[in-house]
């Protein structure tokens, strides 16, 4: 389904970053946009934008 997708989300809280998975959906390079928290670390983000992925980043109180 990602291979025909005009564009693709992936919504994970920090929680998931740091830890490794028995699966992989997909790689960064199929992923244009990451809905985020912010207590997400910031080398983490900053990684994944290095990678062109648009970082949506929001605050607990949103």
């Amino acid at each position: 389904m990602i291979s025909i997708a005009d564009e693709t989300y992936l919504l994970a809280d920090h929680s998931k970053f740091g830890m490794q998975s028995l699966t992989q959906v997909a790689g960064w390079s199929e992923i244009q946009h990451l809905i985020t928290d912010g207590q997400t670390n910031k080398d983490d983000v900053d990684r994944i934008r290095e990678k062109g992925v648009h970082v949506l980043q929001l605050d607990k109180g949103l």
